[in-house]
């Protein structure tokens, strides 16, 4: 059975609406990718312009200014990150890179960059993990729980004392 409208056959009608509907789909993951690389090209352009000259082009630690600073800028190709809410050994969570761009960091060369915008401090924080693959094959441990202080005595010392030790803090704090 051969049905027309108007003398056009429907299966005509059919395919034009799929075509239709294809280049409409291309149309919005076109700009969903444009999207997608205006805000990793804005995380770049705002990650040279306020962080390369410390961390360098790369990431690495080697700007420019680096060799004035102590302590020395962080390298971010490693993964590692010494401020974080995450246990040791853990990448930090988006909100602890987050808060060392808005706050800076007390006694080292690093600023707040609290007049940037939150979605711009966003968008360098997106960026900066594009320097390690570390970001692309592992998730941040969930933070580590901050319970209430305890009493005072040798349990909760030896406790203290456990969680220093599985946490490291030695390595930083003797």
């Amino acid at each position: 059975m051969n049905i027309k409208t108007g003398g056009v056959p429907l299966a005509a009608y059919i395919i034009l609406a799929i075509l239709v509907l294809v280049t409409i789909q291309r149309q919005n993951l076109n700009t969903a990718s444009a999207s997608s690389r205006y805000l990793a090209d804005r995380g770049k352009n705002l990650y040279v312009a306020y962080c390369g000259g410390c961390h360098g082009e790369n990431g690495d630690g080697t700007g420019k200014a680096a060799e004035y600073l102590y302590p020395k800028p962080r390298d971010f190709t490693r993964g590692l990150f010494k401020i974080r809410t995450t246990p040791s050994g853990s990448l930090p969570t988006d909100e602890d890179l987050l808060k060392v761009i808005s706050q800076g960091m007390y006694g080292s060369g690093m600023p707040n960059f609290d007049f940037l915008t939150v979605e711009e401090r966003k968008q360098i924080v997106q960026y900066i993990k594009s320097f390690s693959e570390a970001f692309q094959y592992r998730h941040p441990d969930p933070p580590v729980e901050i319970t209430p202080e305890h009493p005072i005595n040798s349990e909760t010392i030896q406790a203290g004392r456990r969680i220093y030790e599985r946490m490291e803090c030695g390595k930083c704090h003797g």
